[in-house]
This record gives C-alpha cells, sequence and structure tokens, in this order.
C-alpha cells in the first residue's frame, strides 16, 4: 500500500508504521474484541444469575467466544461505528453517540486544521519575516517559558518551542494520514447483515448454563407468548456484556437469534 518514500493519493505516508498500524483495521481473519463491562462485569453478571462462580477456564472461554463474537460483530458492520467503544465518552454516562467514520474524520481534520494554525502562529519563533502579531506573541511566550524552571533561559525556552512545532507538524500529518487510512475501510454491504457472529454468543451462553445444570431448551410462555425460561434468562443478562448495537432490538428478537445460532451450530457438527 505504501512505502517510506511514496505517496497514497498525494499524500504522504510516514514510513511502513502507517501499513503496520492497520492490523488493527482487519479486513480478513479473525477479529476480536474486549467485552462491554462499563457498567456491569463477567463476574457480576453471572452472579446476578444466581450461577456459582466461573473457573478461569471457563471465563476465559467464555470470554474468547464473546470476544470473537463483538469482533466478528464490528468487521461485519464495515462502517467502523464502533460507538459503544466509548471514544471521548465518560463510561459513567449512558450516552450512545453512534459515531461513525465521517464523524472521526471530521474530528481528525478538524485537528490537524488546528495544528496547523498553531504552527503558523508559534513560527516567528525561528525568525525571518512575519507578522508583527505573531512575532510579539511567540516573545511573550519565550520570555513566560524561560521562567520555567526546567527551561530556564530564553534559548532554551526557542529551543522548546521549535521542537514543539515540529511535533505539532507531526501530529497534524499523522491525523490526516489517519483520516486517509479511515477511508480505505469496506464499506457497509447493502442488505441485512449477517449473524454467523451470534453462534459464538451462543456458545459462550450454552457453556455458562451447561455449568449449572441449565437445560439448554427455547420456549415461550403459553399466555403471553413472551420467551421465557432459564437459558434464554441467562442470553439476556450477557448481552448486556455486547456493544448496545449488537443487542437483540427485543425478547423475541433474542429468542429467533437463539434458535437459529443452535441450529447452525448443531449443523456444523452434524458435518464434521
Amino acid at each position: 500500500m505504501c512505502c517510506s518514500c511514496g505517496d497514497c493519493g498525494n499524500l504522504r505516508i510516514f514510513s511502513c508504521k502507517a501499513e503496520s498500524q492497520m492490523a488493527r483495521l482487519r479486513r480478513s481473519g479473525a477479529s476480536f474484541s474486549s467485552l462491554y463491562e462499563y457498567k456491569i462485569t463477567l463476574m457480576e453478571v453471572i452472579s446476578g444469575l444466581g450461577f456459582r462462580p466461573l473457573s478461569k477456564k471457563a471465563e476465559s472461554f467464555v470470554r474468547y467466544k464473546m470476544g470473537r463474537a463483538i469482533g466478528e460483530w464490528i468487521r461485519s458492520e464495515g462502517d467502523y461505528q464502533a460507538s459503544d467503544a466509548k471514544l471521548y465518552i465518560d463510561a459513567k454516562l449512558d450516552i450512545d453517540p453512534k459515531l461513525d467514520i465521517e464523524d472521526i474524520q471530521q474530528s481528525l481534520n478538524r485537528l490537524a486544521t488546528r495544528l496547523d494554525q498553531v504552527n503558523d502562529i508559534l513560527s516567528a519563533v525561528e525568525g525571518g519575516i512575519h507578522h508583527i502579531h505573531f512575532i510579539e506573541l511567540a516573545g511573550q511566550i519565550t520570555s513566560a517559558l524561560s521562567e520555567n524552571p526546567e527551561i530556564g533561559s530564553i534559548e532554551e525556552a526557542q529551543k522548546f518551542l521549535t521542537d514543539f512545532r515540529d511535533r505539532a507538524g507531526t501530529v497534524a500529518h499523522g491525523a490526516r494520514v489517519a483520516t486517509w487510512l479511515l477511508s480505505t475501510l469496506p464499506k457497509r454491504r447493502p442488505g441485512r447483515i449477517q449473524q454467523g457472529w451470534h453462534d459464538d454468543f451462543t456458545r459462550a451462553v450454552t457453556r455458562v448454563c451447561e455449568l449449572n445444570a441449565v437445560p439448554i431448551v427455547l420456549s415461550t410462555n403459553r399466555d403471553s407468548g413472551k420467551p421465557e425460561g432459564r437459558f434464554f434468562d441467562a442470553a439476556a443478562a450477557l448481552e448486556q456484556l455486547l456493544p448496545r448495537r449488537m443487542r437483540a432490538p427485543s425478547g423475541m428478537a433474542l429468542l429467533r437469534r437463539l434458535d437459529r445460532s443452535r441450529k447452525r451450530i448443531k449443523a456444523s457438527r452434524a458435518a464434521k
């Protein structure tokens, strides 16, 4: 995609570090993510269900299966709408900003523009012909910094500001590179998103229930028609550890997802 001396779409990529960063934006192979434990932890969910604590081995299995389900869901979405990663959001607030790729790109571009402005304003630090306003501004900042014991002199203050300008320029360029990299992500495919990722979630729920002698049975209440049973309750509780947009919109939707997943799992076992 790029090299240390090449241009990509008129945007120079700094060394091949950008290539290595693409590991976070995987397009193939298995994907993985951590559980959504901002409001409740896995252990608290298990305790709330009245189940016995998971062994280290069982906990590792559940975290692996659910983490893989989340990772595959994020990849299947294909539009980087990882709003529940809580970017810039206080985990204690009940906010679902639904950030998408365009939002992040706009923020990165704004950051780059502001850093460019900082670079321009401090340009007078390095001498030459500049607007008198910038010259005075640079002089005042340099003088103030020289009073800082960690800097100690006008000369060191000028070196500090010069280095700061260089770093601001590098970060601005990095923000633009990040914007370009996000534009290379695959777009969301039209139509209904496949929910094969739900199979791993179902496997995690099944393991938790098996460890607590809970029958793996799906049923509905004869009078209300609503889903019921310990297996369903366990799935609904563990769903709290998935990002909001992964969760089923209703109890019946979750019941149908579990039913389809169990059928796929059963079919895959039979095929082996």
